[in-house]
Parts: structure tokens; sequence; C-alpha cells
């Protein structure tokens, strides 16, 4: 029985090679193979940069902080988060901005009511229109006290 599944592999190996013959006689060559294949040609577009922040400043008083900052402008940014920490590295935060077509504001402001007399660290997170995020320096406030910081970039 082994014998006759192996003769029968092997007739229809041969009909395949003689039908594949036949076909390149009566048709006279092999099908071209380019048609099947397309070249495609795709950029991937690269990440713009994030426009630049020109003045991040703030004021205390009591238990206020007065921030404002300044792009030169606001075309490409998606959206600007506005942390803060009361450690150097512990930010969380505390107002977001989010940025659409018809807004071109490039002056920003917030006022912070501090929980009590500290000192305050501020940063700000910026996202792009195309993902690309990137964060500012950082502002470093004294409340309790009058004090004017600030930072340029």
């Amino acid at each position: 029985m082994k014998t006759n599944g192996f003769r029968l592999i092997i007739y229809r190996a041969i009909l395949l090679v003689i039908l594949s013959l036949y076909f390149i006689l009566v048709f006279g060559q092999v099908p071209d193979s380019s048609n099947y294949f397309q070249q495609i040609n795709y950029t991937i577009p690269g990440k713009q940069a994030l426009p630049k922040l020109l003045s991040f400043e703030g004021v205390s008083s009591d238990k206020q902080v007065k921030l404002n900052w300044r792009f030169e402008t606001t075309a490409g940014i998606e959206s600007c988060i506005l942390e803060r920490a009361d450690k150097s590295n512990d930010f969380k935060p505390i107002a977001y901005f989010f940025m659409t077509e018809d807004i071109n504001i490039p002056v920003l402001k917030y006022m912070d009511k501090v929980p009590q007399s500290a000192t305050y660290f501020y940063r700000l997170k910026l996202t792009g229109k195309d993902g690309n995020a990137d964060s500012s320096k950082v502002v470093v406030i004294r409340t309790g006290s009058d004090q004017r910081t600030h930072l340029k970039n």
C-alpha cells in the first residue's frame, strides 16, 4: 500500500511539470510577475519643533501665585499643561490649556491659589499637534512674601 501512495505522488508531480511545460509552449512564456508587485513610496513626516517659549514668569502674594508665559506663536501646539510641585521632582498638573486652530493667543496667564506659604516649583509641558512633547525650565516661587520670579528660555 505504501508504494502505491508513493507512486501516486510521483505521477502527480510529473503531471504538474508536463502541464507547466504545456502552458509555456502554448502561451509562449512565463507570465510577467511585475504586474503583481507595485512600488509604494511613503514618507514618514518628521516631527516639527514646538514654538519657542519666550518667557515664563511668576509673582507671589500671600497664598497666590500669578503666572504668565509667552510663546512666539501657538501654531503647532496641541496642549499646554501647567504643573506644580512642592518638591523639586514631584510635579502634578494644575491647569490644562488646549489650543485650537482659531485661537492664536501667544500670552497665557494663570492664578494659582496655593494651600500654604512655601516654595513651589512650576513648569509647562507642551504637546505639539504631531505628538512631539517638551517641558519648560522650572520657575521657583516662594510664597508668603511678595516676590517676583522671572525665567527666560
